[in-house]
């Protein structure tokens, strides 16, 4: 059960390690399945990078690493009440290309957010140029003699105030 739980891609390894080095291995396989590997060469405990993550005093981290030619993203976790350390191996283009998948929708949230903002924008600039052309209008039948025009706007914002005054 545990397993599944740290099931990352199924192209991920991962590895209880005691602290007298042994390695319980759970190695996800193409097909869907898993494998879970004992008493074999060791993997992680002739790496550097475990060496390394051992002689850390932090208890958690990761790194970028190489093994076999191809590029993981190495974490590990040390327990200090059980002394046992997990470590896990995951793909790196796992890594990029969920990374990718991020980007994408963040692309995406900005194109909405950009439309909604042009929509609202377009909406407020509309009001504002209407109540505009209007007080204008009618000032300007004002300005020509007709002192019996009733300046009109439409909300309840300084466009009515000024409004309110210019009938006044």
């Amino acid at each position: 059960r545990l397993g599944r739980s740290l099931c990352v891609d199924s192209r991920s390894i991962h590895a209880f390690i005691t602290k007298d080095g042994k390695e319980l291995i759970r190695e996800n396989i193409n097909d869907g399945g898993n494998r879970i590997i004992t008493g074999t060469e060791p993997l992680f405990t002739n790496q550097e990078f475990y060496n390394n993550s051992l002689a850390s005093s932090e208890t958690s981290g990761s790194s970028e690493v190489t093994l076999n030619g191809k590029k993981y993203l190495y974490v590990f976790a040390k327990s200090a009440e059980s002394e046992l350390t997990l470590c896990t191996l995951i793909p790196m283009n796992v890594v990029t290309k969920q990374a990718a998948q991020i980007g994408n929708i963040t692309v995406v949230f900005v194109i909405l957010a950009t439309l909604v903002a042009l929509f609202v924008g377009t909406i407020i600039a509309l009001s504002i140029q209407r109540n505009l052309q209007g007080i204008s209008t009618k000032l300007n039948q004002v300005a020509a003699g007709d002192l019996t025009v009733n300046v009109e706007a439409q909300g309840n914002d300084e466009f009515q105030l000024l409004a309110k005054t210019a009938t006044n």
